[in-house]
């Protein structure tokens, strides 16, 4: 964020923490900027949980409009983006001069899950990747599945290896569905 003012951060709108950690990073005097929807989700977060952590005390979030063309020019800025037109008229305005934070998984911009879209979206700017997956260790998923006591068993999500999870739990019955697949009872 320290190499140009003109941040623009590209990354999942209900990823709070990692949109938390970018707002607590922006450069004092610089604005953090989002639209009216991610605006809405950080009053939401704000509105519940600030009293307990200063990390979601999300008060000084400015949604953009026209108007703070001006001032974002003038004091720099970090803004929340996802893909897609409105954004793209916004972020044409410092093609040049900006920077953007590509805070997703690597797989949408390359051929493992190529999202075309999203890759013509972020082509024409200087970016950097910036992610980490927030998946959790074959420890993590034993524990959570041992706490939780299906009755049931387990089905794996959001996996590329979803026959491990016999071997991380042995003694749970494993779903193994293909996307789009309905479990019937």
């Amino acid at each position: 964020m320290a190499e140009t003012p003109y941040v623009f951060v590209l990354c999942s709108s209900t990823h709070i923490d990692r949109i938390g950690a970018f707002y607590h990073a922006n450069p004092r005097g610089r604005l953090f900027v989002c639209d009216a929807y991610q605006k809405q989700q950080l009053e939401t977060v704000r509105a519940a949980h600030a009293e307990k952590s200063m990390f979601y005390d999300f008060r000084h979030v400015y949604t953009y409009a026209s108007n703070l063309d001006g001032i974002m020019r003038e004091k720099g800025f970090c803004m929340v983006v996802r893909q897609g037109a409105f954004f793209e008229r916004v972020m044409a305005h410092y093609k040049d001069e900006c920077r953007l934070i590509y805070a997703m998984w690597t797989g949408y911009l390359d051929d493992r899950a190529r999202n075309q879209a999203l890759y013509d979206f972020v082509a024409p700017y200087r970016y950097r990747v910036l992610h980490t997956s927030g998946h959790a260790s074959p420890a993590d998923i034993k524990r959570l599945c041992e706490t939780v006591a299906s009755k049931r068993g387990v089905i794996p999500i959001h996996t590329d290896a979803p026959d491990v999870f016999s071997t991380i739990l042995p003694n749970e019955r494993i779903f193994l569905l293909n996307d789009g697949e309905v479990l019937h009872a």
